[in-house]
Formats: structure tokens, C-alpha cells, sequence
């Protein structure tokens, strides 16, 4: 008998028992060379099915696998960030106490409102807001021991945030206030949209703050400034950043970086704030979006 594709000989004889039936096979009827087959077949697959599920389990998701853990009930949504590099496994658990360094948020002129960036990033956990009171009238005699206390109270090594004229208030107490004690407690300062307290003709409230404090600050800081800034021309915002020996970054043309300008909950500002607190960058993007969202 020639085989299809092979030459004439005998007919192959099957290695477990007869032959196979196509149809008892199509019946569904099992020979005994099946299950010789199949059950050794079924039980290294059940074991194989096993032990992928134990590995995955201890190594987590691929490498990049992101697994936000939220909860939009929850006032303080919280996300659980999974990163792997090869088979270790690290967690990120954002609002708890993985983050480094504490926040002060130091709004200028009449607070920060409701749609002002420091509104939003004052739901970030570890962001404390200072409570200056004397919002409508400001004083330096008012602001500076106010800020003095906060800095004391809070438990964690810290970076100031402010914006406008919390800039100069934390300047003027950098000034006024600084000491060896703080050294370990104040790690950088991110200055945001400083006005131009010694311009003639700059909002009469303001003018309680002047003159501008020149001194170099004691600790790391950047100044942010904005090309169209209302209340400090561009080229003024690099010799005050100059002044105090700060790094300083272009804004773009965004007007006083607050509520009027069209940048949001101003995302963008976090990896700066980052590069002086040990933040994860990234991480305080994807908890500011989440706590923007479910506000």
C-alpha cells in the first residue's frame, strides 16, 4: 500500500493499540490510547496553568503596568502606582508616607480661589496652606510671624510654594526669620509670578512689603516668571531671581500664572516642585489629575 506522500510498504501499525476510529471519534466514544494520551497531557498543562499563576502573582503585571486604585466616593481618592523592573515588584502609594517632604502653600493678594492653581494643589496630602488672615490687607509685620509659625508646626522637612506676593513674604522671612535650626527643615522654595513690589505703580497694598528683599535665600529655590506677566516685566523677574540665587524658568506667556491664566490646575509646575522635594514627578501629576477630577 503506498501512504500519501510515502512509499510502497507495509501498512504502519499504531503505537498504543488499534488504530484510530474517526468515527468513534466523531461519535465521541474515547478509546483507551486517548485517555494514554491525553490525561498525562492534561496534567502537565493544569501544572503548567498552575505555576503561571503562582509566578505571576509574585511578580506582578509586565514592566510599565499601571494599576490606579481609586475610589471616586472617597474624599481623598488615593492611587496605588504599580512599576516593575524584571521580577521586583515596588509600590507607590501616593498620600502616604512615601512622600519625602511636606508642602507650604503661601497664596499672594486675596488668597488663591477656588479655581487657582494652589486651590487644587492643596488636595495633594502633605500640602499644608498657610492661613495669612489679613487676605484684603496685608502686612509684613502680620505675614512673616504667621509664616515663621507654620514652618515650626509643620512635622516634616519642607518646600515653600507661592505665588505672587507669598514670594516676597517668604523672601522677606527667609530675611528676617532664618536660622541654623531651619536648615533641616526648609529644603527649597518654588516662587511663582513675583510682582514687582518697588514699581511705582504696583498695587497700593502691596507697597506695605517694600523694598524688595535682596538677600540670597538660604535654601534652593526657583523663580517662575511669565513673558506677559501684568505685575513684573520679564527682565525684572531674572534680576529678582538673580537676587536671591535662584534657578529661573520661562514660563511662557501666561499672564500672573493664577486663575486667569489657561493653564489649569497647572500640572505642568509639579515636576519643578519635584526636582526640590524628592517627588516622583510623574506620581503627583496622576494624583493631581485623579483629586481634580473627583473634586
Amino acid at each position: 500500500m503506498r501512504q500519501p506522500g510515502g512509499k510502497r510498504g507495509a501498512a504502519s501499525t499504531p503505537i498504543f493499540g488499534s488504530a484510530p476510529n474517526p468515527t468513534a471519534l466523531a461519535r465521541g466514544h474515547c478509546q483507551p490510547w486517548h485517555l494514554a494520551i491525553l490525561l498525562p497531557l492534561s496534567l502537565r498543562f493544569s501544572r503548567f496553568v498552575d505555576g503561571e499563576a503562582d509566578r505571576r502573582a509574585s511578580t506582578g503585571p509586565p514592566e510599565g503596568f499601571f494599576t490606579p486604585d481609586c475610589n471616586a466616593d472617597r474624599e481623598e481618592a488615593e492611587v496605588q502606582l504599580e512599576l516593575h523592573q524584571g521580577s521586583a515588584r515596588r509600590h507607590h502609594d501616593i498620600g502616604r508616607d512615601t512622600a519625602p517632604h511636606g508642602v507650604l502653600i503661601l497664596p499672594g493678594l486675596d488668597d488663591s480661589g477656588p479655581r487657582h492653581w494652589q486651590s487644587a494643589w492643596s488636595r495633594l496630602p502633605h500640602f499644608r496652606r498657610v492661613d495669612f488672615a489679613e487676605w484684603e490687607r496685608p502686612r509684613l509685620h502680620d505675614w512673616v510671624p504667621r509664616l515663621d509659625r507654620a514652618v515650626r508646626e509643620h512635622p516634616r522637612p519642607l518646600v515653600l510654594v507661592a505665588h505672587s506676593l507669598g514670594c516676597i513674604a517668604a523672601a522677606w522671612w527667609a530675611a528676617l526669620s532664618w536660622s541654623e535650626a531651619f536648615r533641616e527643615k526648609v529644603c527649597g522654595a518654588l516662587l511663582v509670578a513675583p510682582p514687582d513690589i518697588d514699581d511705582e505703580d504696583i498695587e497700593i497694598r502691596l507697597r506695605d512689603f517694600r523694598p524688595l528683599p535682596r538677600l540670597r535665600l538660604p535654601f534652593p529655590s526657583i523663580v517662575v516668571a511669565s513673558r506677559n506677566d501684568p505685575f513684573c516685566r520679564f527682565a525684572r523677574a531674572q534680576e529678582i531671581a538673580s537676587a536671591w540665587g535662584s534657578d529661573f524658568v520661562d514660563g511662557g506667556a501666561i499672564g500672573h500664572i493664577n486663575s486667569d491664566s489657561p493653564i489649569g490646575p497647572w500640572a505642568q509646575g509639579l515636576p519643578l516642585l519635584a526636582r526640590l522635594s524628592g517627588h516622583n514627578g510623574n506620581l503627583l501629576v496622576a494624583e493631581l489629575g485623579l483629586r481634580t477630577a473627583f473634586a
